[in-house]
């Protein structure tokens, strides 16, 4: 792979309604498939700041992620994920998790084909966003990083309080606490720390008072 590939390319209007149409999808499924409101309150709103964030790419007119930079940590947080997903099914928080939002336990199959169907996505989509510069598959690509690393740092710290100590995933949801700027940075050409910190405090913003909010 050439991993000058997509440096300099920006996103172009066209892209920008791929990933529209790309998040409304997913709202829909999330808002529809969901237990409960449980993927109501944490991907939906990740969902949205996912593409506020890709609206901000395409005004600023960044590049896309020079993939030597991107692809060895994107690959790192997606590993750390699958340990993720391990202590969130060996610790129950396919029944936890949607007993806090009204919802019935996700059954132990389907909550796994999820997930790795998930990650296949997510993989596929920046191999092509990343790899070959098509910007129009960004959306998923972008979703993992601004949910699935810092959304999961966020959201599992806030259940920890909520029920006074450990909840499903906590410990591995902490190692986000790195991997998540980390990876951020490195698919945001030209970000700085404050830019990280901004869009961390806008996700915390949405998502916690409906995370408390919301609950049961």
């Amino acid at each position: 792979m050439d991993l000058t590939i997509g440096r300099g390319r920006t996103l172009d209007r066209r892209d920008v309604a791929a990933a529209a149409g790309l998040c409304a999808v997913m709202c829909g499924v999330f808002w529809v498939f969901g237990s409960g409101d449980s993927l109501r309150v944490t991907f939906v709103p990740g969902a949205v700041v996912t593409f506020a964030l890709i609206v901000v790419l395409h005004r600023t007119a960044t590049p896309l992620p020079a993939p030597g930079r991107a692809l060895p940590v994107y690959a790192v947080a997606l590993g750390w994920q699958l340990l993720h997903f391990a202590e969130e099914f060996q610790t129950g928080f396919w029944h936890r998790f949607p007993a806090l939002y009204g919802g019935a336990p996700y059954e132990p199959a389907t909550f796994v084909w999820f997930n790795m169907a998930s990650y296949v996505l997510f993989g596929a989509a920046t191999a092509v966003a990343v790899g070959r510069g098509r910007g129009a598959v960004l959306m998923p690509s972008l979703f993992f990083v601004v949910y699935g690393t810092l959304g999961n740092a966020i959201t599992h710290l806030v259940w920890a309080v909520m029920v006074g100590g450990y909840f499903p995933g906590l410990v591995t949801a902490c190692g986000y606490l790195v991997i998540g700027p980390v990876l951020l940075r490195r698919m945001w050409p030209g970000a700085t720390w404050w830019h990280v910190a901004a869009v961390t405090s806008v996700l915390a913003l949405v998502l916690v008072p409906l995370l408390v909010a919301v609950a049961r």
